[in-house]
């Protein structure tokens, strides 16, 4: 609701006074939830509850430094897992995911690239607005990911499946699906700012659709089994 006004009073206001007014809002919507937050305390969500239930402990401060993010191969298995898993979502057939290797590394390696590509085009940005609309969207990205990150962290997990005590991470995107327009936003910014000098500007879209024709294929063969059995709803009736 809040980008739909935003967009109706940038067109008559411009969009400085447009994003003033979002920040307005955001701040009428989330400081009531942030006092209650404060005053209820862990009671807020039942938190303790939950992670009693789960067989969840709190980590020590002693104990987040050996965390294994904090190494080179646990911190690429947080970051890389938790890309696919984004843009794939986390489908399962007999326990195994519907994935495909080769589109897992094709997930990470876009994501990297053209998060990168948007990266630098931001420091060679001098438009206000893109400007801003990109750092911003950076700041929703990277801060949904040290959350997971954080949680990673919090806790030991034990005997639970996932997270487990040998892999210790929050790694759904799905958790973090909130970000999605402000990923895909940078995901574009990037791809312009890589073709804008080359014989490619101007089919940046052509480019989008096709990545999403290739993705939507490959889940559907993925998926066959699945859609063939006659377990699913497809062949209740």
């Amino acid at each position: 609701m809040i980008p739909v006004l935003v967009v109706c009073r940038a067109r008559r206001v411009g969009p400085k006074a447009a994003s003033l007014l979002a920040g307005w809002l955001i701040l009428g919507m989330t400081a009531p939830l942030v006092v209650w937050r404060l005053w209820a305390g862990a009671s807020a969500y039942r938190a303790g509850d939950k992670a009693a239930a789960f067989g969840w402990t709190y980590r020590s401060l002693a104990e987040l430094v050996e965390h294994p993010i904090f190494t080179v191969s646990g911190a690429w298995y947080f970051v890389s897992q938790l890309m696919m898993s984004f843009w794939r979502g986390e489908l399962r057939w007999h326990g195994e995911p519907l994935a495909l290797f080769a589109m897992d590394a094709t997930y990470v390696a876009l994501s990297l690239f053209l998060l990168g590509a948007a990266g630098a085009r931001l420091f060679r940005e001098r438009r206000a607005a893109p400007r801003r609309a990109a750092l911003l969207s950076f700041v929703v990205v990277v801060a949904s990911v040290l959350l997971l990150a954080g949680l990673s962290m919090m806790f030991n997990f034990g005997g639970f499946f996932y997270p487990s005590r040998e892999l210790p991470f929050f790694v759904s995107g799905r958790l973090i699906a909130a970000v999605l327009l402000p990923f895909a936003a940078l995901i574009i910014y990037g791809l312009e700012g890589l073709v804008s000098r080359t014989r490619l500007r101007g089919h940046e879209l052509v480019m989008i659709l096709d990545l999403a024709v290739i993705i939507t294929v490959v889940e559907l063969v993925l998926a066959f089994d699945v859609i063939a059995s006659p377990f699913n709803w497809f062949h209740l009736g």
